[in-house]
């Protein structure tokens, strides 16, 4: 599914494991994600103005991570 969001800008996903790091090439335009997903709830880290990252937990449940995705997508 984050595969297939829309941002405003063409993100780069990168997969670790199960990190997720997001980059944009547009600075700053990360950091109001983080910004606006802090304000509903979501929890996700910066790496620099233009990338952050995200660390689900090995065991969390869909509905949970449908929520999360729900609100990275309303703040993308």
């Amino acid at each position: 599914r984050l595969l297939k969001m829309r941002f405003k800008y063409t993100p780069e996903i990168r997969i670790k494991g199960l990190a997720i790091g997001v980059g944009f090439k547009k600075e700053g335009y990360g950091s109001q994600i983080i910004s606006r997903c802090l304000e509903k709830g979501l929890l996700i880290a910066d790496a620099t103005p233009k990338d952050f990252v995200m660390f689900p937990s090995l065991n969390m449940d869909m509905k949970v991570a449908k929520k999360g995705l729900d609100i990275l997508e309303a703040c993308a």
